[in-house]
Order: structure tokens, then sequence, then C-alpha cells
């Protein structure tokens, strides 16, 4: 049946999940900000500061001794980048209550811990301690800085640069370095206690406890006052007329091409399924079209995929080549779309693809924190379906929304990070 999140306080949902497998239990607590530069430099830095330490547990060992004495609980920090918002997450797992030797409640014993990352992270003089901010700013200048070094991450990176500047599509970490360094303890500690008090909320609890005994550990550790919603607004988008090529060189010898393509539709909610199906087709599945027929047989490429992008409504094609070969690959990726639009699929594709995004999506199952992980991401998309409901819509989702999705994608932007090194390991001049 369809669930229905439950409003704790204006701007703080709470969503239960029941689940009797496995033996843990998984809590989320999600915090959504508006994206932008300065914010998504502020989030990814605060995220690794928080697991350095609590008031009560001042560093990583002592944090590690409570999370082990307390039958392996683990917490971990995350962001998520979605259309115009960023989410900050607090990821929590226990081992539930029945299984203790003595009685012990541990479910909250980890909720009290997870609530001091929250409400009680580690301040020296009120404001994040100034060495673990400086190491963690340090540790990621080098984590952008060493993009470069892998070619395919730095060319899907560059070709969402050139096509979708000034869009949340082309707003990245890898473009704040200069934030990075000028960012202070002191800021980051007021940006996360803003987060914490006027940010939307919205906790996943998966497990097989009560939504009594849950919302008890949420009223007595996870106080969250009332806050306003983010105002979703409409994101502007560049409509391509004419077809954009940019050619950059790089030391290495395999050369990378990337195809950005537009994408119509609603791929948050009414052509959700559809959008998943055109992947599985195109790119994603282990039999798909980029695969068996760009790679597989006619030997063009080193590896062809598709990585798509349904917030922004984009999919990048990617491909390790050889430069000399880049028309022809070209015109094969646009030859594979163009039979997708033009139903040429055979049965075996198709039941292949389908086959391939029903056992994704069923897999979701597996664990509690993969089923947190999912129900959040449908609460953040206002889909309030279980996941038994998606995966019955999903077997029933036809080729004509894929079609459909495949005859109205629009060839953008093709970017080619040329490798400038022969065979013999020499720069071509």
């Amino acid at each position: 049946m369809s669930f229905s999140p439950v409003p704790l306080n204006e701007g703080v949902k709470y969503t239960h999940i029941y689940t009797d497998r496995g033996k843990t239990d998984s809590l989320y607590v999600s915090f959504r900000i508006p994206l932008n530069e300065r914010n998504l430099a502020s989030i990814t830095l605060v995220s690794k500061i928080l697991l350095r330490g609590t008031k009560s547990f001042p560093n990583t060992l002592s944090i590690c001794r409570e999370c082990e004495d307390n039958y392996g609980a683990a917490i971990d920090i995350a962001f998520q980048k979605r259309g115009r918002e960023l989410a900050l997450v607090f990821m929590l797992s226990y081992m539930r209550n029945r299984f203790a030797f003595e009685g012990e409640d541990i479910a909250e014993r980890a909720v009290k811990l997870l609530s001091e990352f929250i409400f009680a992270p580690y301040l020296k003089d009120g404001a994040f301690d100034r060495d673990y901010t400086e190491r963690e700013k340090v540790a990621l200048c080098a984590q952008i800085a060493s993009l470069k070094n892998n070619k395919p991450a730095y060319a899907a990176y560059r070709a969402a640069q050139l096509m979708c500047a000034g869009e949340p599509a082309a707003v990245s970490i890898y473009n704040c370095a200069d934030i990075v360094r000028g960012l202070t303890p002191a800021e980051l500690t007021e940006f996360f206690e803003n987060t914490v008090k006027n940010a939307p909320v919205d906790i996943i609890y998966a497990g097989n406890a009560g939504q009594d005994r849950i919302l008890d550990l949420i009223k007595n550790h996870l106080p969250f006052m009332l806050r306003a919603e983010i105002k979703r607004s409409v994101i502007r988008r560049r409509t391509p007329d004419t077809v954009r090529a940019f050619t950059e060189e790089a030391d290495a010898s395999q050369s990378t091409l990337v195809m950005g393509f537009r994408l119509g539709g609603d791929l948050e909610r009414k052509h959700y399924n559809d959008f998943l199906l055109f992947g599985a087709i195109l790119s994603l599945s282990p039999v798909s079209k980029l695969f068996m027929n760009v790679r597989e047989k006619l030997s063009l490429c080193y590896y062809c995929s598709g990585i798509p992008d349904r917030h922004n409504k984009v999919i990048y094609i990617t491909a390790g080549i050889d430069a000399e070969n880049s028309e022809r690959v070209q015109k094969e990726i646009l030859k594979q779309i163009d039979d997708i639009a033009h139903r040429r699929i055979s049965e075996n594709e198709y039941n292949n693809a389908l086959s391939y995004c029903v056992s994704a999506l069923i897999s979701q199952s597996d664990d509690v924190s993969s089923l947190c992980s999912y129900y959040l991401s449908h609460v953040l998309r206002g889909v309030y379906s279980t996941l038994e409901e998606e995966c019955e819509k999903l077997k029933k989702t036809s080729l004509d929304g894929a079609v459909e999705i495949a005859a109205n994608a629009v060839l953008d932007t093709v970017y080619l990070l040329k490798g400038n090194v022969n065979a013999n390991n020499q720069k071509e001049l």
C-alpha cells in the first residue's frame, strides 16, 4: 500500500517503513538546502568535519569505541545533489534490541549518538576545531586537483560545465577550490547550525520496531522545531538550436568522447519508469545497444556508457575511443538512439532491459540501509508509493514511454578530450 509521511512539525516529516528482514534497523535524517557553489563547498566540508567528533566523543577513536560497544552501530554522513537542492544526510544503522545479550536498549543508545552529531558536534571556542577543518580542506582540495588524472571523470565534468553553464547541473565541487580554501571554522559552524535550525527535515526509518517507539526516540533525541519549506523553482535550461562541439587535449593515449543530450518529459514522476527503461535499453544493462553494438560488434570504443541525470533532464554518453574514430562513434551512438526512437528494438532487448530494471529495484530491499535510501529518494521526489507498488508498475512499463524519450532526445554538446600521446608514449606534435 502507499505510504504517507507523518508531519512532526512544520517542515519536518517522518516516514516509517516496516521490514522484518535482516537484524539491523536504519534511521536517516536529511536536511534540504538550496544548491549553489558556496553551499556545496560548505556542505562537503561539514559532512567530513562532523565525523571527526562530537561533544561526548571528541575524536574518531572514541566514536568507533562507542559504536563497537553498542553492538557495531554505524554512522555516516553524506550529501546529495538533486536538481536545485542539496541534501545533507545522516545515516544510522544499529542492531535490533532483541539481539542484545543482556537486554540493553541498543536503539536508544544509537539514536542518542546520532543526536550528538546533529545537535552537539565537537567544537572549540564555539566553532569547529581548526585543526580538523584545515585537514579536511587540504584533503578536499587535493581531491579536486586530482580530477585531471581521471580522464573519463574529467571529460564528463567538462562536458557538463560547457553544456549546462548557468544551470544547476553545472554546479560542481570541482569549481569550488577557492571557496573551500577561504572557508573558516566559524563560517562552517554558522552554516551548519543554520541548516539544522532552518532547513526542511525528512526522517526515514526502516526496521521492525513500532512507529510509536521510533516517534518516542525522535521526540526525546531529535527535537526539530518548525521551519519553512523550500519553494521549488523552475529550472531554466538552454534550448539547443545547434550542436556545439568542443575539443581539448590531454596527456593520454586514449581519447574520451562525451555527447550530451537534452531530454523531455516529467522524469521525476510521470515518466520515471520510462526513463529507467530507456537508459537500460540504451546503455545501462549488460546487453544494451551501446555495449552490444558500438563496443562489441563494431569495436569502435574501449567502453561506451550513459550517465543519466533525471533531475536536470539530461544524459551524457561517454566513450573511450581512438581520436580518429570520433565521427564514426558519434554517428553510431546517434543511430542507437534513433533505433529506439523508431522502435527498432527486439523483444529480447526489451525483456532483458526490463528484467535489469526490475532486478535493480528489487535489490533495494536487500538491506535496511538500501531501503532507507530508496524511500528517502522517493520522499524527496514527492512520490509516496511502496517499493512493491513501484515494482509492479515497472513490470508493466511498455516501450511507448522509452520510445518517446528517445524521439525527444536532442543532442546539445559534443566534447572530445583528445589524447596527444602516441603508442610510443611520446606527445604528438
